[in-house]
């Protein structure tokens, strides 16, 4: 375990929900994953430019981008919504 970076990095797996999270003294696995403690047990999170972030700069992008994903989903969603009919039963 002592080849385990430890740096700061931002967490944007729940950034529309949470927010984007700074976390301090998390280690970093093979330049893939980190873990951390938290909830009563380690968390895991997958994917550096996707679920975390070495730089504000970087998550700020990703959670912007998940942003506009989630507007373009509920807008298509709303559209298949206000295209139902009801019929009477015959």
């Amino acid at each position: 375990m002592s080849d385990l970076k430890t740096t700061t990095v931002y967490v944007t797996k729940y950034a529309l929900t949470v927010s984007i999270e700074k976390v301090d003294n998390v280690k970093i696995e093979n330049d893939m994953a980190i873990s951390m403690k938290g909830f009563g047990g380690l968390i895991c999170f997958h994917g550096e430019g996707r679920e975390w972030h070495r730089t504000w700069e970087s998550a700020l992008a990703r959670a912007e981008k998940m942003r506009v994903n989630k507007i373009r989903s509920l807008v298509i969603r709303m559209g298949k919504l206000e295209a139902i009919r009801f019929e009477p039963p015959k």
